[in-house]
């Protein structure tokens, strides 16, 4: 399933708005938050956290997202295609951090006239976080941005 939102300004040009969500992608890179978590072959929910990754295409290899990428992006022209790992892990009853199997999403951009439309489509994983919860965090991030 593929979820869409469409990001549009009055006041903006894409090329801005390009600038905003490369920013918004930046601060998701640095993301985390603790959530109680299902594992198998443990009874009852444990406490972890989430923690999201993005990763952007550079010479056929995907890097994670930096400012000097950024740079890039703007002067070289803007890449379409983004890739979002989210990698969680709960603490075991020792106490210790545990890490498990994370989701994929593949996240495209759109360019219209006035406008950005996001998709994304989650590739492989549990799918312990929805499509819509990134595009919501996404959205969120560039709301506080941009007042």
């Amino acid at each position: 399933m593929v979820d869409r939102v469409t990001i549009s300004s009055n006041k903006r040009n894409v090329d801005s708005l390009y600038t905003l969500l490369l920013n918004a992608l930046s601060e998701l890179d640095k993301c985390s938050e603790s959530l109680r978590l299902s594992v198998s072959g443990i009874r009852g929910l444990k406490p972890g956290e989430r923690n999201f990754l993005v990763y952007i295409p550079k010479r056929g290899k995907w890097r994670r997202i930096s400012r000097e990428l950024k740079k890039l992006c703007l002067a070289y022209g803007n890449p379409s295609t983004f890739l979002v790992v989210i990698k969680y892990s709960y603490y075991g009853e020792d106490g210790r951090k545990h890490a498990l199997h994370g989701d994929y999403f593949l996240l495209n951009l759109e360019y219209h006239s006035n406008s950005i439309e996001l998709k994304v489509k989650h590739l492989r994983g549990l799918l312990r976080t929805s499509e819509s919860y990134i595009l919501e965090k996404i959205t969120n991030i560039l709301k506080t941005k941009c007042r």
